[in-house]
């Protein structure tokens, strides 16, 4: 069943400040440009990652976890706290994950899981209850840096965001910019506790002072938690090139990172140490043919991993083969035919982002023009292929000359595996089911879609026409407002979209007439 965005108005999650509007896109401030997005494991907490090496986390209101941390806390239009930092923790004893609650919430995941793949997934409940996401906490998790080696600045924009299994009530991810990641712990901390100490009341401060309060001061405030970041630890010096790619593996324990030509697995519990997965660099860089531009983890398989190449193949690795998979990969790749090739087809080809189905059947990657779908029980076919912008085929050259072809798009699964989101220009994302094959392109604005259905109409009748997309007019596309990153909710009908400076929020709801399908 295809999501279609509500007809109510978008919720929309701005990055500092709207530019004003008559203004043109480009002017709003680049450093609040959105370069990531994702949910955490229940849905109840989104994170956005920007261009100035800021994290920024949203938290559902209605979340069922989110309910004593709410008592006591003022919500709306709450500024960013000032403890909201990167620290070190005080002792080394704070390093150290518990292993028992990762295996409790793997089995809790792997149950939700369960639950979506036997037809539980998306209940009429869920949609009249829609998410209402609001601020949490903000922090700053990458400073610029500079490569002494290349003598090149370190920008400090976020690559990517993934989030780990929580515990014990506070919440772990992993930020990466071009060359270093970062283990963040986000949690709410009480406030410090009174102590009596000799007949005076001695309050212990936010930075660990003493405070004697005023001889007539017998009560204190009312306790209310703070959300409280810092940094756990750093994995750095292990690339050469920009890393592109992060993905946490099922069992919670350990990721992988990915440059243009290794692919390293790391433990989340040892920083100085990485193992080498995969390595594609020849001994001298001139003979380089093809690079990595995607690497992944498989859903629920702690032992199988897949990355993408520039040639548009995708290798799919188990690592109980061999220790280093270069060369021990099942290769997913279609040929092009000779005659329609020409100089823009390996750029075109090129795979921005891959993923296996929860349902462990298909892989799911997104170039530039399609995505195409493999089955993973046979290599030697493609599947199908999803045009999502074939209308920009005879505009490659003017893309070309002005860098667009070298957009990288994301690509989001649904829990059940049957629908992705991916995007595009002018804000627009397309959502596809891959069961009906039906496809839909919707705008992502502050007020509701483009194009609109009328009330008075069905819905369900209206569906069987949308047969084709229609090709928009390439003099009206806005090459500088792109969709590029996309996220699914784990549990509902619920897609964010990061579209310049904004977080789009769209959810399936259902109508007096039916549900949007």
């Amino acid at each position: 069943m295809i999501l279609i965005a509500k007809r109510e108005p978008a919720r929309v999650y701005v990055r500092k400040y709207l530019p004003p509007i008559h203004l043109p896109v480009q002017c709003y401030l680049l450093d609040d440009l959105v370069t990531a997005v994702a949910f955490d494991h229940c849905g109840d907490h989104v994170a956005i990652g920007d261009k100035a090496g800021r994290i920024c986390i949203f938290e559902a209101q209605n979340a069922l976890n989110c309910i004593n941390r709410q008592q006591g806390r003022v919500r709306a239009g709450r500024a960013p706290s000032s403890e909201s930092k990167s620290e070190e923790p005080e002792s080394d004893e704070e390093l150290e994950f518990e292993s028992g609650s990762i295996a409790r919430s793997i089995e809790v995941a792997r149950a939700e899981r369960l639950r979506k793949m036997t037809g539980n997934y998306g209940s009429e409940g869920d949609r009249q209850n829609p998410l209402d996401y609001c601020f949490y906490v903000e922090f700053k998790s990458h400073e610029p840096g500079f490569d002494c080696l290349k003598n090149i600045p370190i920008e400090e924009r976020i690559h990517q965001v993934e989030w780990l299994p929580a515990t014990n009530q506070a919440m772990f991810l992993l930020s990466s910019n071009s060359k270093v990641i970062h283990l963040t712990k986000v949690c709410d901390r009480e406030p410090r506790r009174p102590f009596r100490g000799g007949a005076s009341l001695g309050v212990v401060g936010t930075h660990g002072e003493f405070v004697v309060p005023s001889q007539d001061t017998t009560e204190l405030e009312a306790n209310q938690p703070t959300p409280y970041s810092y940094r756990r630890r750093v994995f750095a010096n292990a690339h050469q090139f920009s890393i592109h790619s992060i993905s946490v593996n099922s069992d919670g324990e350990t990721f992988l990172s990915s440059d243009d030509c290794v692919v390293h697995l790391w433990n989340t519990n040892r920083s100085d140490e990485c193992f080498n997965l995969v390595n594609i660099k020849p001994p001298r860089l001139e003979d380089i043919n093809q690079c990595i531009t995607t690497a992944s983890f498989h859903p629920t398989a702690c032992n199988i991993m897949l990355y993408g190449l520039t040639t548009g193949a995708v290798k799919l690795c188990d690592m109980r083969d061999a220790a280093l998979c270069s060369q021990y990969a099942k290769t997913f790749h279609s040929e092009e035919d000779p005659a329609t090739k020409s100089f823009f087809s390996e750029i075109v080809n090129m795979l921005s982002d891959a993923t296996i189905t929860p349902d462990e059947n298909y892989i799911v990657a997104r170039d530039y023009l399609s995505v195409k779908i493999w089955d993973v029980r046979m290599e030697s076919k493609l599947l199908s292929v999803v045009p999502v912008q074939e209308y920009l085929r005879m505009e490659l050259c003017k893309l070309y000359e002005e860098d667009h072809i070298f957009d990288q798009f994301e690509i989001a699964l649904s829990p059940d595996g049957k629908q992705f989101v991916t995007g595009g220009y002018s804000n627009n994302f397309i959502i596809h089911n891959m069961a009906t094959n039906q496809t839909a392109t919707i705008e992502a604005m502050r007020t509701s879609a483009r194009k609109k259905v009328k009330a008075n109409k069905s819905l369900k009748k209206q569906v069987p026409k949308q047969k084709k997309l229609e090709a928009p007019d390439i003099a009206s596309i806005q090459w500088d407002k792109k969709a590029l990153h996309t996220a699914w909710h784990p549990n509902r009908e619920c897609v964010a979209i990061a579209g310049c400076n904004k977080l789009y929020i769209y959810q399936a709801v259902s109508t007096n007439n039916g549900m949007l399908t």
